[in-house]
């Protein structure tokens, strides 16, 4: 990841729980327009869109 944000956009693969929520959090503080994936919206973090996904099923991905 380079170390400027000029492209504005982030996509995290499990991103509503662990690192990866955390992660959405961080990047969203930072401006980011961020896309999280995951198997459930359970804990979608506002201002994060949620798109819903198994990343182990390639089709699905």
């Amino acid at each position: 990841m380079s170390s400027t944000t000029e492209a504005r956009v982030a996509v995290i693969t499990g991103g509503s729980s662990g690192i990866g929520l955390h992660a959405a959090r961080a990047l969203r503080g930072r401006g980011l327009n961020v896309y999280e994936l995951s198997r459930r919206a359970e804990n979608a973090e506002p201002g994060v869109t949620h798109l819903q996904a198994d990343v182990t099923d390639e089709a699905q991905v």
